[in-house]
């Protein structure tokens, strides 16, 4: 059984949101971020009257990268981008005594 495909929030989207709650829907960046209750709270009160809105700015970058990391906790690493080959790439050159698959 193999596990199932996790896509994983992109911060240019959760800005693009943000953005998107500057003149109408106010949260919707959290919403993304899977922090539901303070999306739903934001929505209410219109970004803690715009000041929590500001806030998050620069507040989202850890949001991303705090739901992420939960996503590789809960799924497992997969290396579904070319990334991964050219870290594996570096690590052998820094340590050539990592066992190589012969």
């Amino acid at each position: 059984m193999s596990n199932p495909i996790v896509h994983q929030r992109n911060k240019g989207t959760a800005y693009a949101l943000w953005l998107f709650g500057i003149f109408s829907v106010c949260g919707i960046h959290r919403i993304y971020a899977r922090r539901y209750f303070s999306g739903i709270l934001y929505f209410l009160t219109f970004g803690f009257f715009g000041l929590g809105h500001f806030i998050d700015l620069f507040l989202i970058p850890n949001m991303i990268d705090e739901e992420n990391l939960k996503l590789k906790a809960l799924y497992g690493y997969q290396p579904n981008q070319a990334s991964f080959t050219r870290h594996r790439k570096v690590l052998l050159s820094i340590y050539p005594k990592i066992n190589r698959r012969q």
